[in-house]
C-alpha cells in the first residue's frame, strides 16, 4: 500500500506525536511566511526540521515529502480560520442588517490582512500539491455557516434562498477578500474598504 503524496504517513494519536507534529506545523508556517516576506522560495524539510527541533528522520516519520507537510499545513490554517470566521458570524448575528454587515466586513478584512501573507505563501505551493478537495470541502462549511446564519436573520433581509445565498455571499466575500489580499492588501487597507464591502454585502440581503 502507498502513501498518496499528500497525506501524512503517519497519524499522531499520542500526545507525544501530536506535540512533534504540531511543533513541526508551527516552525512550518513561521518559516514559510518569513520566506514569503523575503522572495526567496528556500524552505526546505532540513529547514523546518531544524526550526522544530527535531531530526528530519522524526519528520519523515508524519511527512513524507514537503508536499505533504504543505497539505497538512493549509489543512490545519483553513480550519484555523473557519473557527475565526465562525466566531465572528455568532458575534454579529444579534445587531441590525446594516450594522451587522459593517462588522462582519471589518472584521473578516482584518482576519484576512492578519493571514495575508502565510496564505499566498500557501496558496502558491499549494498549487503544485493539487489537493482541490481540501478548499472544496472548506468552502463547502463556510458556505452552510452562512446559509445557517441567513435562516437566522431571515426577518431582516430580503427573501432569499439560504444555500444559494449561502453560496453567492461566501465566494463575492472570498474572491473580493482573497484577491484584494493577494496584492500586498493594499486594497484592504484603504480607509474606504470596510464601507465598500458593507455596500456589497447590503446590497445583496437589504429588504425589499
Amino acid at each position: 500500500m502507498t502513501t498518496s503524496p499528500q497525506k501524512p504517513r503517519k497519524d499522531p494519536r499520542q500526545e507525544r506525536s501530536r506535540s512533534t507534529v504540531d511543533a513541526i506545523l508551527e516552525a512550518a508556517g513561521q518559516l514559510i511566511e518569513r520566506d514569503e516576506e523575503a522572495k526567496q522560495g528556500r524552505v526546505s524539510t532540513t529547514h523546518i526540521a531544524e526550526r522544530a527541533g527535531v531530526s528530519v528522520g522524526s519528520l519523515y516519520q508524519y511527512f513524507p515529502n514537503r508536499e505533504a507537510l504543505v497539505a497538512a499545513l493549509l489543512r490545519r490554517f483553513v480550519q484555523k480560520r473557519f473557527a475565526e470566521i465562525r466566531r465572528v458570524l455568532d458575534e454579529v448575528e444579534p445587531l441590525p442588517l446594516e450594522a451587522a454587515l459593517h462588522r462582519l466586513a471589518g472584521r473578516l478584512i482584518e482576519l484576512e490582512l492578519a493571514h495575508a501573507r502565510v496564505m499566498r505563501a500557501l496558496m502558491k505551493w499549494f498549487v503544485r500539491v493539487g489537493d482541490f478537495d481540501l478548499i472544496a470541502d472548506a468552502d463547502r462549511e463556510a458556505e452552510a455557516a452562512l446559509a445557517e446564519l441567513l435562516v437566522r436573520i431571515r426577518p431582516k433581509t430580503r427573501a432569499v434562498d439560504p444555500q444559494l445565498g449561502g453560496f453567492f455571499l461566501f465566494h463575492a466575500m472570498r474572491n473580493t477578500l482573497g484577491m484584494a489580499a493577494f496584492r500586498e492588501g493594499d486594497m484592504l487597507r484603504a480607509p474606504a474598504a470596510q464601507a465598500e464591502l458593507t455596500r456589497l454585502l447590503y446590497g445583496y440581503l437589504r429588504p425589499d
